[in-house]
């Protein structure tokens, strides 16, 4: 029994690290696509060789066996034994480029993965250097502006820099946050969350934003959906997807935010009817500092990381998002978490 639960412990924390390892998911795709084309050139070489060894011998023994029985015996016994040796051939060529190919695919992504991992390293290094000027630069505008009362050229000056500085400063600070999660850096503490109760708090944090541009938001919610979160991430997640929602939506537009349960999970679904997404541009949502064109238009507009940031944590809660949209009919955004019920 002892043995049995470190087994199945082993295999739990092996699994776990499958899901966090990148690099492993990729070898096993890898060893089990070569494996998949030598089974497939396989299974056809064995049947060919089978039909006609079928056909061979079948010729040969009607010539020498006129009694069908003994002909029909002697056919089963000799297929039956090709049967078996071609099973355990084929099995044995299975299993060796099986467990060679796993191997085999370690020297050739080992140097993809070292690429990956410094562009990481860079990136995180390059953000982490940049926070400290940025936020002298930031605090030696600001004590100008607050020490400075008279409007001049210069303070309109000061004031469009630190506009600028407040903005580099969240690409840096998103960019290192981008990196933290890619690389199972950052810390999160799952608990019991009340999703209902999570989204309604985040939008009445959002309101006075959206009220700005006059914007209603529309909501209809599932009370009492429970999920396994950690709870300033998965807020975070929400008011980045409505802050969108709103920086894309026209003057007096509409959002409407539902949560529900489907099946075993929670759905958190919203849907502006802004600028919308292309058909060229939506693949490509997701990806670091992409903007589509009628976004970069946007004065609001982000710098293409939010979205990154949103799936890699939806990712990290188990989660899946999807996102339909077609130019200037708005889009929707689609959250489905596991639900969580003790």
């Amino acid at each position: 029994m002892a043995k049995k639960t470190n087994f199945l412990k082993r295999f739990e924390a092996w699994a776990t690290d499958l899901k966090r390892n990148l690099f492993l998911r990729a070898r096993l795709r890898l060893t089990l696509f070569y494996t998949g084309l030598i089974i497939i050139v396989l299974t056809i070489f064995s049947l060919s060789l089978y039909i006609s060894f079928l056909r061979n011998i079948k010729n040969d023994i009607e010539k020498d066996f006129p009694n069908p029985r003994q002909e029909q015996l002697i056919v089963n016994r000799s297929t039956g034994r090709l049967a078996e040796l071609i099973l355990f051939i084929d099995g044995g060529i299975i299993l060796f480029v099986g467990f060679f190919g796993f191997f085999l695919t370690k020297e050739t992504l080992e140097p993809i993965q070292q690429t990956l991992e410094a562009q990481k390293k860079f990136a995180a290094d390059a953000a982490h250097e940049l926070r400290t000027p940025l936020a002298v630069i930031k605090t030696d505008l600001e004590i100008f502006l607050r020490t400075t009362h008279k409007e001049t050229p210069e303070r309109k000056i000061m004031a469009s820099n630190l506009e600028e500085v407040n903005r580099m400063s969240r690409i840096v600070n998103n960019l290192l946050s981008l990196v933290r999660l890619e690389s199972n850096q950052e810390n999160f503490r799952f608990s019991r969350i009340n999703l209902s109760q999570l989204t309604d708090q985040t939008l009445k944090n959002i309101s006075s934003y959206a009220l700005n541009k006059k914007i209603k938001i529309k909501k209809q919610f599932e009370p009492d959906l429970y999920v396994l979160a950690d709870q300033t991430k998965l807020e975070e997640t929400i008011l980045n997807l409505l802050k969108n929602a709103v920086d894309y939506s026209e003057d007096n537009g509409l959002i409407e935010v539902e949560l529900k349960k489907t099946k075993n999970k929670a759905e958190l679904s919203i849907r502006d009817y802004g600028i919308g997404i292309s058909d060229q541009d939506l693949p490509h949502i997701f990806e670091r500092f992409f903007r589509a064109d009628n976004a970069r238009q946007n004065k609001k507009a982000g710098s293409g990381l939010g979205l990154a940031i949103v799936r890699e944590i939806v990712r990290k809660h188990r989660g899946q998002i999807q996102i339909e949209s077609k130019l200037n009919q708005g889009a929707i955004v689609i959250i489905t978490l596991p639900l969580f019920s003790s």
